[in-house]
């Protein structure tokens, strides 16, 4: 089926850098779904070429209801994390796959 669609994108989604790393040599997005908690996510990315979403889940440990999550600013929070990934990302050596 790859075959036939060569130019889909497919993420992989996890939050474990072992996983990312055995599956994003096939795949050119690692969709980060627990927002950071693994911070070896970016140093995959950065190694396999692929993309990566940054993503807020609350500051929560994995598997936890992000719904009993306060906050002063969920904006402000929201953008400071997710930028703070954004940053860690690109200090463990990820660029724009194609660039």
């Amino acid at each position: 089926m790859r075959g036939a669609y060569p130019d889909i994108v497919i993420s992989v989604d996890t939050w474990r850098h072992e996983v990312a790393r055995e599956r994003a040599r096939r795949r050119r997005l690692i969709n980060d779904s627990w927002g950071g908690w693994d911070t070896r996510l970016a140093e995959v990315a950065a190694e396999c070429g692929a993309a990566i979403v940054c993503s807020h889940a609350g500051r929560q440990r994995p598997r936890t209801r992000p719904f009993r999550v306060a906050y002063a600013d969920v904006m402000a929070d929201v953008l400071d994390h997710t930028l703070a990934l954004a940053r860690r990302a690109l200090v463990a050596g990820w660029t724009r796959p194609g660039s």
